[in-house]
This record gives C-alpha cells, sequence and structure tokens, in this order.
C-alpha cells in the first residue's frame, strides 16, 4: 500500500498524507440477496464540522460531528416505477454524523428528497420539485479514511408514506492532487464503482468517462470541472439502495 502514497486533502479539514488503496462497492453477502432498488451518485456541497471533546482541534478531540448537504443530478434503478412520471431523477439530501475518535465510526441519520425537473428547458434549481421524500439511518466508517482516500457508510432507508424500505451501502471518495497531465483540473478520485465500466464525469454527463490507470494501484476518476463548487474539488458519494421483500409499490 505504500505505493500508493499521494498528498491529498482531508474531509477533516486539514492537509494529510493519506494512503491510498481500493475500497470495492460490490455488496456483501446480506445485500446481494435483495432486489436493486436503485443508485444515486452525488456531491458534497456543504459541510459543517465540529470537534467535540479535548481541545476541540481537527487533531485532539472525542468526536467528530458534522451537517452534510448532498445533491445528485445522477439517480438511476427500478425505484424509479414507484415515481409519477418516468424520465430522469435527481436527489438532494441532509444528513448528520457523529464519528468517535477512538473506532473511526459513528451514526449517520438523514433525509432525503427524489427531484423531477418540471420544466427541463431552464436548467434552473428552482424548477425541480419534490416527487417522493425518504430518510435514511445508518453508520459512517471514516477509520478508513486515512488508509484509503474513502469512507464507506452503509444503513437502512425508506421512503415517506410509501412502504418502500430497505438497506443502502455505499463509499465517499475525497479528491486528492495529480499531476495536471492526468486531470486539467489537478484533481482525482478513486473509482468507488469497479462494478460500472464507465464511472467518470466527462462533459457529456455523469458516468461517461472510463475510469485510468496512473500507477497508483487502483483506477482514478480525474475529477472533471463540474464536479468543483467555488473552486473547491467535492466530495462524491456512490450510493447503492436494496429493496427488502416486504416493500410494495402498490402502497400510497
Amino acid at each position: 500500500m505504500t505505493s500508493r502514497r499521494v498528498k491529498v486533502s482531508s474531509i477533516l479539514g486539514a492537509a494529510l498524507v493519506l494512503v491510498l488503496g481500493l475500497l470495492l462497492l460490490t455488496p456483501g453477502p446480506a445485500l446481494a440477496q435483495a432486489p436493486f432498488a436503485g443508485k444515486l451518485v452525488g456531491y458534497e456541497v456543504a459541510e459543517h464540522i465540529k470537534f467535540l471533546g479535548g481541545e476541540m482541534t481537527p487533531t485532539n478531540f472525542n468526536r467528530r460531528f458534522a451537517d452534510t448537504a448532498l445533491i445528485s443530478d445522477d439517480v438511476s434503478g427500478t425505484i424509479d416505477p414507484f415515481l409519477p412520471l418516468p424520465g430522469k431523477k435527481f436527489a438532494d439530501a441532509r444528513a448528520s454524523s457523529f464519528v468517535s475518535v477512538k473506532t473511526g465510526k459513528g451514526p449517520i441519520v438523514g433525509t432525503f428528497n427524489v427531484l423531477e425537473d418540471f420544466d427541463p428547458t431552464t436548467n434552473l434549481l428552482s424548477t425541480l420539485q419534490v416527487v417522493a421524500e425518504g430518510k435514511i439511518r445508518g453508520t459512517l466508517d471514516l477509520s478508513t479514511i486515512m488508509n484509503t482516500a474513502t469512507a464507506p457508510v452503509f444503513g437502512k432507508w425508506s421512503l415517506k408514506k410509501k412502504d418502500l424500505h430497505g438497506k443502502f451501502q455505499g463509499t465517499f471518495a475525497v479528491p486528492f492532487p495529480v499531476p495536471t497531465g492526468v486531470s486539467a483540473t489537478g484533481y482525482a478520485y478513486f473509482d468507488i464503482d469497479p462494478l460500472n465500466t464507465t464511472p467518470c464525469r466527462t462533459d457529456a454527463g455523469p458516468e461517461t468517462g472510463a475510469s485510468m490507470n496512473i500507477g497508483l494501484g487502483a483506477n482514478v476518476c480525474p475529477v472533471h470541472k463540474k464536479e468543483f463548487l467555488l473552486g473547491f474539488p467535492l466530495t462524491k458519494l456512490v450510493l447503492f439502495l436494496f429493496a427488502d421483500s416486504d416493500s410494495d409499490s402498490d402502497s400510497d
């Protein structure tokens, strides 16, 4: 793993040297038996962190509390037939996590909306309407972040006013600097969706480009210019949703 050592920006808010590795998103045995319900590729557009206990600094704290906002323009899967209209779906989410410094793990809870654009000719956030509301509850694991520049998350999800529920499993990927010859923006993510042959964003849209081998032991996706906000490369999330066998698409 020492061959994958590069300098990256930490989601803890400090620049750290991380040993990068590959974290596969292949579902575990329990999830593999559940029907696939959907996939969401999103980005952290805001994160507010508090370091609690000790001296309450990024290097001396007991717990890390974070509020996060995410947005996705790439929602797909069989969850679509349960929603009013066919076609492209978006999502936004709000989540809070409370991670222990001793274990690197802690609970995460949040809400999410599935959105449809009632006027796709305008390309405005103000024309995205809520067509489904849900909630999540699970575990965020930051114990891997120092070794892999990725952080898994897993737990349960459900849709409000619909008898649709199940488990979710995903990974956050932190962007890290790479030579400008590799990426025009100077950053890359590790490929956290290895089951997808085109996991990277290009000018054509999300998941339209193949990942590349730059000698770090695992393929990477160059961070695209659209994966920035106010000059900051965004942390990326790939999330898989699996439906419980008793989910009912006919429920009101």
